[in-house]
């Protein structure tokens, strides 16, 4: 009170020392210095608005940010050149949102836009606005462009979280540069529409025939490149991985560091729904493991039936979940991917219960038979194997102004939020062979938030807030059943990008087999001329079998980093151990040998000359069993 009592008198004196003319300006000035801010989209909603965006995507998330009672119209980005007097004598507030992955603003009409379109740059989040008086009405002119979708969101939400305290405020204009990805894909329309969606990032879009416009970003940003086969040559060279070496049926994921929290990651898949699901399941680059990931797909022909078991539940929970085989049937039934779905009603006799099935535990001869009386060439069962429920209470703090100028009013709001995850297993068997084709486990998680009532303090500081308390338990019950419906989605989805469905005549249930893996280790001693590795026994190694050790060089320089594997000599295996090896060098390499050094085990059919060898230790030993026993020298 004391302090706007001597406002007051300050202000007296003010305009009594003041000329009269400059009077209004002194007082237009308080009054606006008191004036409390409003935002933006409440002012926004008292005029006729006319959003131009590419599609009505973009103008749907636009009006839902807006309060209730806003008065929008939609006028497609594509119609502004043919259009363009129209909306040039739009009587309303004309927004505009670029997103410039989809479309740009015409350069001919930039004279409606509040910014200069010549100053963007490729980086660039604008956010730019303007206000015309005609005849005693305001008109506002707003303008949203970004590289892509998750740019174009922050710059919408930025726009109508402004504050203002007059209209003049509204005249502004902000360039704010965000990170770039640079993707480069040859999957067409559906590919980018799915990486648009699963993408939490702004991203450039190109092609591998049109890679010369972007080529200066490809130095500095991140490159993502989603492939489908044919792959071009001219792009290997940038890749962590070369698809030439995999099988007609398997996708790679691959990511190498360009320095920093930069990368560049291939994904590769041989059809185009495992490349989505690649997408969907590596959307932040950072994901992407270190070493290739590579990923062989069952290639099943054209199934004509598809036998559903019944899907193990849990007792105590069916009251929650309710019919979880039928549930299963009908997601099964709506994924399209068989001609027909069927369900066992009833076990068979020679078959008491399904517990085999859903334990994962059933004899081929139990799949066969039941495949063949059920005339089905697949066969699916699985179990819901648990739920994990947690609530969490927690307080959210919040405040406005108070009548005391020295004070705040403080709003605390505790609200109650609450999880559960479900956990489904489920494996598909081929019903000729009873086989076990593939196996996946899927994680459905189903979450709600309730505010659970606020209270209101005046003060000068914020009230102490609580910590987080948790409960393994939800009060709502349909959380349950929300969760399990969704692990069967994702259930659904897997077996869209995991398994390659043909429509050739191909043997039913034929899987390709990946390559054998590469046996790998790393020098973790040097002793001499010998080395101890990290793999042994259990990695499939035996005595005499003749490794590759290498080291990895990295090249860096301005435009790309590569990675290198540098030769340093053969080593044959000389003593065994479970999980580790003692290896001798075959010759005294021009390269030391160190630890962290790599080596890798090539195929048995090289082989060494063990005259040099050192007689003492197991080598020394071998050799003079070797003299012993002419027979076993080679």
């Amino acid at each position: 009170m004391k302090k706007m009592l001597k406002i007051l008198v300050f202000v007296t004196h003010l305009l009594w020392c003041t000329p009269l003319l400059a009077q209004r300006d002194v007082l237009r000035d308080l009054m606006r210095a008191l004036r409390e801010p409003r935002l933006l989209a409440d002012v926004l909603i008292r005029t006729d608005l006319l959003v131009v965006a590419p599609d009505e995507m973009i103008f749907n998330h636009f009006r839902s940010a807006l309060p209730s009672g806003a008065r929008t119209q939609f006028f497609p980005l594509s119609d502004v050149e043919f259009r363009f007097s129209e909306l040039n004598q739009f009587a309303g507030s004309i927004v505009v949102l670029v997103d410039r992955s989809r479309g740009q603003f015409p350069i001919e009409q930039r004279q409606l836009i509040p910014y200069d379109l010549t100053l963007i740059r490729r980086q660039d989040l604008i956010i730019a606005g303007d206000v015309d008086r005609i005849d005693r009405q305001v008109r506002y002119r707003l303008f949203v462009s970004a590289p892509s979708f998750p740019g174009l969101k922050k710059g919408i939400a930025d726009l109508l979280n402004r504050r203002i305290k007059e209209v003049e405020d509204i005249r502004f204009s902000i360039a704010q540069p965000v990170r770039l990805s640079v993707v480069v894909s040859n999957g067409g329309k559906e590919a980018f529409e799915a990486f648009a969606q699963s993408s939490t990032g702004d991203f450039i879009w190109t092609t591998p025939e049109d890679l010369s416009r972007v080529e200066d970003l490809l130095v500095t940003e991140t490159e993502i490149y989603l492939m489908l086969p044919p792959v071009p040559d001219r792009l290997k060279h940038r890749w962590a991985f070369d698809p030439a070496k995999l099988a007609p049926n398997q996708s790679v994921v691959a990511r190498q560091s360009k320095g920093g929290d930069f990368y560049q990651v291939l994904l590769y898949s041989p059809f185009k729904q495992a490349l989505i699901g690649l997408m969907e399941n590596y959307a932040d680059p950072a994901s992407v493991p270190e070493e290739p990931l590579i990923i062989t797909h069952p290639v099943l022909g054209p199934v004509g039936r598809m036998l559903v078991v019944p899907f193990g539940d849990i007792p105590r929970y069916r009251d929650r979940v309710g019919d979880l085989a039928t549930q299963v049937f009908r997601v099964l039934q709506a994924s399209g991917l068989v001609s027909e779905v069927v369900m066992a009603d009833k076990p068979p006799a020679y078959l008491q219960d399904f517990t085999s099935f859903q334990q994962g535990t059933v004899e081929t001869d139990l799949v066969v038979t039941l495949g063949r009386d059920a005339g089905a060439d697949l066969l699916i069962s699985g179990r819901l194997v648990g739920f994990e429920p947690l609530t969490i209470y927690r307080h959210t703090l919040s405040s406005s102004p108070s009548p005391a100028a020295d004070r705040r009013i403080w709003t605390v709001t505790r609200f109650r939020d609450e999880e559960v995850r479900a956990t489904l297993e489920a494996r598909l068997y081929d019903g000729q062979t009873g086989r076990v084709l593939w196996t996946k486990t899927t994680e459905g998680i189903a979450r709600s938030s309730f505010p659970m009532g606020s209270f209101r303090s005046e003060a000068v500081d914020p009230p102490p807030l609580q910590p987080e308390r948790s409960v393994p338990t939800v009060r709502d019950q349909r959380l349950y059943a929300t969760a399990v419906t969704d692990a069967l989605m994702k259930l659904s989805k897997a077996m869209q990008w995991e398994i390659l469905w043909t429509k050739d005549a191909v043997p039913y249930a034929v899987v390709s087999p990946a390559p054998v893996p590469q046996v790998e280790g790393i020098v973790g001693k040097v002793d001499g001329p010998f080395l101890y590795l990290d793999i042994g026994a259990q990695q499939g190694l035996k005595e005499g079998d003749v490794l590759l050790l290498y080291r990895i060089v990295v090249i860096k320089t301005e435009r790309k980093v590569v990675r290198l594997e540098e030769e340093v000599g053969r080593a044959v295996v000389v003593d065994l151990f479970p999980e580790a090896c003692r290896i001798l060098l075959e010759a005294t390499p021009k390269i030391p040998p160190e630890v962290g050094m790599r080596a890798r085990l090539l195929p048995r059919t090289v082989k060494v000359n063990l005259k040099e060898q050192p007689k003492d230790g197991a080598a020394g030993k071998e050799a003079k069993k070797e003299e012993k026993d002419p027979s076993k020298a080679k």
